[in-house]
């Protein structure tokens, strides 16, 4: 079966299931209250919401956007097989995880092709991957959960502006900027079982109040060259060496 949303349309899937055979469409508002077992793939303008208790799952992308969208998620999004992601926009564009929303799969949430602008009170987490921008955004962690297997927040393209008041974790580093500058404001926890944070490729400003930590490397990596400022108040911990 097919199921599409129009542009410009509004409609609420209940509390049901939708079979892993049927696809989802959203050119339009969608609001799910039950489970969808396939992709929901977003259309230009779109706006999905996955409500408390409900779920989508897909061996896939559990929500690909294919054109820049919006995501507000309070239930689970899973993709559940070693290739899938939770979310993947391809076009840029928004995604809001709050307090009970859980988002997975091997990298949770990657927003790429344009902006992103992530605002994450749950938990996204990712096999490699917790959040990934490819053409830099903003970050709002605020009291939610990102982990990722190699990396808790990955930019791999463009700059980021990253506000933690939550938890960031990640294997290899917490926080990774790998392309453009950066700004990143600290007021409670961003580790890893290396390096903490590290922004190469541009400028990078770190404001600590909380705790950076690199348990084997360094606290901050910052490339040398760049007009770079590391700031922290008398509450801060830097467990590593700054660079």
């Amino acid at each position: 079966g097919r199921i599409v949303v129009n542009a410009g349309a509004s409609w609420v899937m209940a509390a049901d299931s939708i079979a892993a055979n049927a696809s989802v469409t959203d050119n339009g508002t969608l609001t799910n209250d039950g489970v969808v077992l396939n992709t929901v793939s977003l259309g230009a303008g779109a706006v999905l919401t996955n409500a408390s208790g409900a779920t989508i799952t897909s061996t896939t992308e559990a929500v690909h956007g294919s054109g820049a969208g919006t995501v507000w998620n309070n239930g689970t999004i899973h993709g559940n097989s070693i290739n899938s992601f939770g979310v993947y926009l391809g076009h840029g564009g928004a995604v809001t995880n709050e307090l009970q929303g859980a988002i997975s799969g091997v990298t949770g949430l990657d927003v790429t092709g344009a902006v992103g602008v992530v605002l994450n009170s749950g938990v996204a987490s990712g096999v490699i991957d917790g959040i990934a921008f490819g053409a830099g955004g903003t970050l709002n962690n605020s009291g939610g959960l990102i982990s990722g297997g190699a990396i808790g927040v990955n930019v791999f393209g463009g700059s980021a502006s990253i506000a933690n008041s939550g938890s960031i974790y990640g294997t290899t580093y917490g926080v990774d900027v790998g392309s453009g500058s950066a700004t990143i404001t600290n007021t409670s926890s961003i580790r890893a079982k290396k390096t903490g944070i590290v922004i190469h490729g541009g400028a990078g400003t770190v404001i600590n109040s909380g705790i950076i930590n690199g348990a084997t490397a360094d606290a901050v990596l910052l490339s040398p060259g760049y007009a770079n400022e590391v700031a922290f108040t008398p509450t801060a911990r830097f467990c590593g060496p700054v660079d």
